[in-house]
């Protein structure tokens, strides 16, 4: 009883799911308020853009070595699974 239950607990929720999509209509817009779209995020793009590049000249030296130590770390753990391995196999 309680399988059948969840049986058509999940087809129902599938059923909605596929009678509730529908394609998507084309947005049809005026020249005038493409101009503003355009404009909006020609403004906005420029700004963040501004701003990740401030961001980014001054958090590179912290960013670099974050990226380089987690290298370092990465590498070292290789090579101490590589020797680990070795000393297994039987090559000291």
């Amino acid at each position: 009883m309680k399988s059948d239950s969840i049986y058509i607990l999940v087809v129902a929720v599938i059923a909605c799911l596929c009678l509730s999509c529908e394609p998507e209509q084309p947005t049809t817009l005026s020249s005038t308020e493409k101009k503003l779209v355009d404009s909006i995020y020609s403004r906005d793009i420029s700004y963040e853009r501004k701003l990740a590049d401030t961001e980014c000249d001054e958090m590179y030296d912290v960013y670099f070595q974050q990226f380089a130590d987690s290298l370092k770390a990465a590498y070292l753990a290789d090579i101490e699974d590589i020797e680990a391995y070795l000393r297994n196999q039987g090559y000291e």
